[in-house]
């Protein structure tokens, strides 16, 4: 439907990323890393539904975009994690997305975007390496 109504795709290789630049690929990473965001897309029925089907018909260089858009200094998107299953491992030192009860659809999406999801041995490497770069985390021998 959007895309009959003339809604031009954002993708990092259009004239419309190179116009925008940083101003809408800044924004789009804020909303993506937004569990406020996530929660009000996933309530709205025939938006959630065009948002998945993006997600899910994106080819590896809008992937490799996405994951890569900064949500804050030094965190792309891909780099989060979900709370509930990363707060015993990680406490207050991770860059969390907290979505309480996610449905499958939403997991998919934040799946598809490389957020880690659920416990896992790359999740846990990855929580290992965020531990060890962080300047506030002491005694990671508990590992």
């Amino acid at each position: 439907f959007l895309d009959q109504l003339g809604v031009q795709r954002l993708s990092p290789c259009s004239k419309l990323q190179r116009v925008a630049g940083t101003v809408l690929t800044m924004d789009l990473g804020l909303r993506l890393s937004s569990a406020d965001w996530w929660r009000d897309a996933s309530q709205q029925p025939f938006g959630f539904s065009y948002l998945r089907k993006r997600l899910e018909d994106a080819d590896r260089i809008e992937l490799v975009w996405l994951k890569s858009l900064r949500v804050r200094p030094n965190v792309d998107v891909s780099q989060l994690f979900l709370r509930g299953p990363y707060l015993g491992y990680g406490g207050q030192f991770l860059p969390y997305l907290d979505i309480q009860d996610p449905s499958e659809e939403l997991m998919a999406c934040l799946r598809r975007l490389g957020v880690a999801t659920e416990i896992s041995g790359r999740g846990l490497r990855d929580c290992l390496r965020v531990l060890e770069e962080s300047s506030n985390c002491r005694d990671l021998c508990v590992f």
